[in-house]
């Protein structure tokens, strides 16, 4: 493993975190940036909800953060691996990642999409979710949004991680949702299923 890593210019530590982007065994892969966005998008794999479903023939493999999308090297050997692959990040990462994904030959839309909406704290994932769901976990964990504000860097991403899990959980327990609040989570899927579904040229 040290001489592959050392190719592709990771460290051994990183390169076993990356282990499911190399243990995928699906032709067609979902890459998601990392274990909650993996949890949602196969929750919309495996459940009826009044949205579109992904397809069945789709792996969602989480990459690692950001980071990993800005080596090329690791993103052309994970793009040779795979038949076809659609590559997903929050929408607060942009600046970080899109012009690295160009670089390699991949196009906004056709090969890439970042989550959210251009709205402070919603440009991520958990901003397409319905709004009931972020209302109740934000009045229910006020001292977790509270903890958003610190100066403790350390305080502040603790407090995103676990919002972010409590955001999952309040969604996962509901299946009464209406057509209208999932229609942004049911585009993403949407375009997801066209693009790595499609026929080749």
């Amino acid at each position: 493993m040290a001489p592959f890593s050392d190719h592709l210019g990771i460290g051994s530590e990183e390169f076993a975190n990356l282990r499911p982007l190399f243990s995928a065994d699906k032709s067609k892969v979902l890459l998601v940036e990392g274990a909650s966005d993996q949890e949602y998008f196969q929750y919309l794999q495996e459940h009826a909800l009044p949205c579109d479903k992904l397809a069945s023939g789709i792996e969602v493999v989480p990459y690692g953060g950001k980071d990993t999308l800005k080596n090329t090297l690791l993103v052309q050997f994970v793009l040779r691996k795979f038949d076809r692959v659609f590559v997903t990040y929050d929408m607060d990462a942009e600046s970080d990642v899109r012009a690295a994904l160009n670089r390699v030959g991949l196009k906004e839309h056709s090969d890439y999409a970042a989550l959210g909406v251009a709205q402070a704290g919603k440009d991520c994932i958990e901003g397409l979710l319905p709004q009931r769901v972020l209302s109740a976990v934000n009045g229910r964990e006020t001292d977790l949004v509270m903890k958003l504000g610190s100066k403790d860097n350390s305080e502040r991403k603790k407090a995103k991680d676990s919002l972010k899990k409590e955001y999952l959980k309040e969604f996962k327990s509901k299946t009464d949702y209406s057509k209208d609040e999932l229609k942004d989570l049911g585009k993403v899927v949407r375009l997801i299923n066209s693009k790595l579904n499609a026929q080749r040229d």
